[in-house]
Parts: structure tokens; sequence; C-alpha cells
């Protein structure tokens, strides 16, 4: 079966989206792959991650057009109802993903723990130099001695 794939190259995972619409209105699926879009690294990467994804082999799953670009058309050995259920039980987990991580682990309104800074305060009170002096006060006064 031929699938169209709407390709994002260089991104930070690969992974199968799910279905997006073209600006024709035609369905796609999307996929990012972390692979760069030159001499064809990008669409055989995109390959590669159709063959896991569908369980099917390496060898089976071919670009048919659109080497070169990010739309492009894929030939799989599956049947239609195998890539619809399969494309489904994907935006099921993808949506609880993000419920999951929606949540926060602290009740709205909780303070955050700040850390102290480590090692002691000067008597003075001044953080930094060990002396307590601060760095802008004495290029000050350099410059102005020197003028």
């Amino acid at each position: 079966m031929r699938v169209a794939v709407a390709v994002t190259p260089k991104s930070g995972k690969d992974a199968v989206m799910g279905w997006v619409v073209d600006a024709n209105g035609e369905r796609e699926l999307s996929v990012k792959v972390t692979a760069a879009p030159e001499k064809g690294k990008a669409t055989k990467a995109v390959c590669k991650l159709l063959a896991a994804f569908f369980d099917v082999p390496k060898s089976s799953v071919e670009c048919v057009r659109g080497d070169l670009s990010r739309h492009k058309m894929i030939e799989i050995p599956i049947s239609q109802e195998q890539l619809e259920e399969a494309v489904a039980r994907l935006c099921c987990y993808n949506r609880s993903l993000r419920k999951r991580a929606g949540r926060s682990r602290r009740p709205h309104g909780a303070m955050r723990k700040v850390r102290a800074p480590q090692g002691r305060m000067p008597a003075n009170g001044r953080a930094g130099r060990p002396d307590g002096k601060c760095h802008r006060k004495e290029d000050s006064r350099a410059t102005r001695e020197k003028s």
C-alpha cells in the first residue's frame, strides 16, 4: 500500500506522529527523523522507522516518489486496516502521554524550593570575593586615580 508521508528532518527524535492534513486537504502520515536532509539520509531514516513501526522488513519499504522532498510517497506491504489500526493506537498513546505530561507534580500555588548558596557568606554579607569587596567599586576607583 502507498502512504503519503510528511517528513520533518533534523528533529529531536525519530517518531511517527500521526495523521496531518496538507494544504490540498489530503491526509499524510507525519514522521520526524533526526537525520539531516542531505543525500537521501532522511529518506533512508524514514524507511527504516516505518519498517520498525509497522513491523515489516526494511527491504520491503521503499520510497516511490519524493526522494529529496519533505512530502514523500512510501510503499509499505500492509493493508489499509493494518495501517489505520497502527496509527489509531499511536494517536491514543500520544494523547495519553500529553495528558500525563500536562499534570503538575505540585499543587497550584505551591512554592518551589530554592537551593541555598554553596559555601558560607562573608561577615559583611557580600557574596563573591573572599574579602567581600565588589569588583566594580575597585575598577571605578582605579579609573578615578588614573585620571
